[in-house]
């Protein structure tokens, strides 16, 4: 089996402050990758579809992004737990069709120049542009119909995808018909999105899926959130990855060995402390411990963006074990990731294991790992595990609890983090 594309449970959180300004809007504005105010379009040309152009022949560039297909789909918002945005529940699976329909008599071929004598010529590029059809279904409910998309290509190896962006009321639209799932808003959030990026369907069925929101918190102060729902996939790997097969590569027993004696033979040495990121010089050490971890390789096919490499370590997944000798951590289960670099002569190095394991309180009555946590007051604990590479730095055992009346604004409850020395 393939490792499923791993989507971490996180948000992307702006704080800004809102004030009102006279703006021109710039129509000839390019949306190449500079500003809009630095380049500008000088000229569009129709392009057939087996022309060649200084970019390259349109029917090479654009032909992988059409396509029929269906993938599983799963979302996971706990991420969102404590925002203006709701999810329920949390987690879950269902189905993904994507169309995308290319349409090959709208290629143009578009120059652009500087807007003003500051801004060099060659910083200023040109490209292919196309128009594309698309329609996805996403648990039943269909998301876009027919959409009218603008594809751009500023190179022949260029990655192409084709994206989009959902208003709050297309949003409303597919969630009524998505009976799997409710998507709610709390009063203050002003603005909800969600962001849509499709893989070239030539290639795989693999596209995904983000929410973004403005919440007002008031006296002209806003945040603007932006983070993962869900994602479809027919190859178990995520947009742009590869199926990189571990045998080939090294002998299994052996990696599993080098791993056991990386991380199950070595303990790791630590102390507790409450709260996040003190670095007060005088502040006393917390109670010591020690934590131990058992690490098992989970499959031998991975995804990765990258061949293996001593320049691009494969991120190779792994099962963890988690106890601490004081007992506050007990049986702590879950799936993290351990990056290693091989070559020709086999493996090189084996870095710091990384989990972000989520536990949630089933009831009042439950019992968690972290046997400090009390289920009537606890409602879920998010744990991020990370050993430290030995050649550079030291780790951390993060603990961020939630209580059941916790904080509006998402934040958590408390903090509990176990420090590791990597010098022992």
């Amino acid at each position: 089996m393939h490792r499923a594309y791993l989507m971490l449970a996180l948000i992307s959180v702006h704080i800004f402050i809102a004030c009102s300004a006279d703006k021109k809007n710039n129509q000839e504005a390019s949306d190449g990758h500079l500003d809009g105010d630095a380049c500008k379009i000088e000229s569009k040309t129709p392009v057939g579809w087996e022309d060649q152009t200084d970019i390259g022949v349109p029917k090479d560039i654009f032909s992988d992004l059409a396509g029929t297909c269906e993938a599983p789909f799963k979302w996971d918002g706990f991420g969102w737990q404590g925002s203006g945005l709701s999810i329920a529940p949390d987690i879950g699976e269902g189905s993904a069709n994507a169309a995308v329909q290319v349409d090959e008599s709208s290629v143009v071929f578009v120059q652009t120049k500087p807007t003003h004598n500051s801004v060099d010529d060659d910083m200023c590029e040109d490209y292919l542009m196309a128009n594309a059809q698309v329609t996805i279904e996403i648990l039943d409910s269909p998301v876009v119909s027919n959409k009218e998309v603008e594809i751009n290509a500023y190179s022949q190896n260029q990655r192409l995808d084709v994206s989009f962006t959902l208003n709050e009321a297309d949003i409303r639209s597919w969630d009524t018909g998505a009976q799997a799932v409710a998507i709610s808003t709390e009063s203050g959030v002003t603005n909800l999105g969600m962001n849509i990026e499709l893989m070239p369907l030539g290639a795989a069925c693999v596209g995904e899926a983000r929410f973004t929101t403005t919440e007002s918190l008031g006296a002209g102060t806003a945040v603007s959130s932006n983070g993962p729902f869900g994602f479809w996939s027919n190859t178990g790997c995520g947009m742009w990855e590869q199926i990189v097969d571990i045998t080939q590569l090294v002998d299994i027993e052996t990696l599993q060995s080098e791993i056991t004696e990386t991380f199950d033979d070595r303990p790791f040495n630590g102390f507790w402390q409450e709260g996040e990121d003190q670095e007060d010089e005088d502040q006393e050490d917390g109670d010591p411990t020690i934590l131990r971890v058992a690490v098992t390789l989970l499959q031998t096919e991975i995804c990765s963006e990258t061949e293996a490499s001593l320049d691009a370590p494969l991120d190779v997944p792994v099962e963890l074990v988690a106890n601490t000798d004081d007992g506050i951590i007990k049986d702590l289960v879950g799936d993290g990731s351990v990056p290693i670099t091989i070559d020709s002569q086999g493996i090189q190095y084996i870095g710091a294991l990384q989990a972000m394991i989520n536990l949630q309180c089933q009831s009042e009555t439950d019992s968690l790992p972290v046997t400090t946590a009390d289920c009537s007051i606890v409602d879920s604990i998010e744990a991020q595990l990370y050993t430290g590479d030995p050649r550079e730095d030291d780790g951390e055992l993060s603990l961020y609890i939630y209580h059941r009346d916790g904080n509006p604004n998402g934040a958590p409850d408390e903090v509990l983090q176990l420090l590791l020395d990597n010098d022992g």
